[in-house]
């Protein structure tokens, strides 16, 4: 998956004889104006690549040393799915854990080592009370993305943002890290013997081009004045099972809604989790981005009503674009994964 690229394949998964789906493919575009001056804007990716497997699950395994996902046959011969700049995700299709996706760190031919922290400083084990994964669930295993591959790894290769020999004079990309709850800043340094992916204030010796991108990321992009308009545009599967998103009491985050459709405030009100309550103070809030003003703005459900105060007109109508993030602050634990999205909003 990557900004400009027209479709997907799974040629890996094809040359190494893997189990692959034809999973629904969607396209999600993104505007960036013309900038007089510096602009910030920020997206969401809810997309992800083709599968290179889908298959039952045989039995997992859960405890203070390994987190595995052990599958029936040798699916995943001659596979290294923990190679560092190469990714992958196993995305749990059924079950209580449907619509999980967990980086894999290691790899044997039958089994996957999966990180249960969600990319959080909380991890959830695979056999989490009530929240289980049990032999028959489907897993799927698709390769995930990073800067370099979503973004370009040359200076001629590089999608919506432009290189610089200094973080000031070139765009830079900012990936929310749910671990430390900041932003990490990027810039593509094309200084003579560089030319790659750097974390600004970073070494010049160490390349970034292999930093993750998560299914959930929120990336902020920070493009210099003087860019001309341009139409981003990402392709990959379309998620057929709710996505699920783990969340942190009184941690405010930032993600998506995970779906490349278009929602209003007021499909959300379908989501259990969210509780409503007269003041902003004491109620679960969903702020959206403002590109125009710069500033995020907030909204929180009142009786049957997304409010910004309690004494203001409904904002049910106000709508979430496929791709735009939003910014979560949740004032109860829910240490598990969960959807904070309604069903899916469209058949397959």
């Amino acid at each position: 998956m990557k900004l400009f690229i027209a479709i997907l394949l799974a040629t890996a998964a094809a040359a190494a004889g893997q189990v692959a789906t034809s999973n629904p493919l969607g396209l999600v575009t993104y505007r960036f104006p013309a900038t007089a001056s510096s602009a910030t804007q920020y997206i969401s990716i809810p997309l992800t690549s083709e599968p290179i497997y889908s298959g039952p699950l045989a039995s997992s395994t859960s405890n203070a040393t390994t987190n595995t996902l052990t599958f029936e046959g040798a699916p995943f011969t001659s596979l290294n799915l923990a190679q560092a700049g190469s990714p992958y995700f196993a995305l749990i299709l059924s079950g209580q854990q449907a619509g999980r996706s967990m980086l894999i760190k290691g790899n044997t031919a039958n089994s996957l080592t999966v990180d249960i922290t969600d990319n959080t400083i909380k991890s959830t084990p695979l056999n989490t009370a009530s929240f289980s994964v049990a032999a028959a669930d489907q897993v799927q295993v698709f390769p995930g993305d990073t800067l370099a591959s979503f973004f370009g790894s040359t200076p001629a290769g590089l999608s919506i943002v432009a290189g610089g020999a200094t973080s000031t004079a070139a765009d830079t990309v900012s990936i929310y890290n749910r671990s430390t709850a900041k932003f990490d800043q990027y810039f593509f340094n094309t200084t003579g013997g560089v030319n790659r992916w750097q974390r600004v204030g970073g070494s010049t010796l160490i390349s970034s081009n292999g930093v993750v991108l998560y299914p959930e990321a929120v990336v902020c992009i920070q493009r210099q004045a003087g860019r001309v308009e341009s139409l981003g545009g990402v392709t990959g599967c379309v998620p057929t099972t709710q996505p699920l998103t783990k969340v942190l009491a009184n941690v405010g985050f930032y993600t998506g809604t995970r779906l490349p459709v278009n929602l209003t405030l007021g499909q959300l009100n379908t989501i259990s989790p969210w509780t409503p309550t007269p003041t902003i103070g004491t109620a679960d809030v969903l702020s959206l981005f403002n590109a125009g003003t710069g500033r995020w703005v907030s909204y929180y459900l009142y009786g049957a009503n997304w409010v910004q105060s309690s004494t203001g007109p409904s904002q049910n109508s106000v709508m979430i674009p496929a791709g735009a993030p939003v910014l979560l602050l949740k004032r109860s634990n829910a240490p598990i994964p969960y959807p904070h999205i309604p069903n899916l909003p469209y058949a397959l």
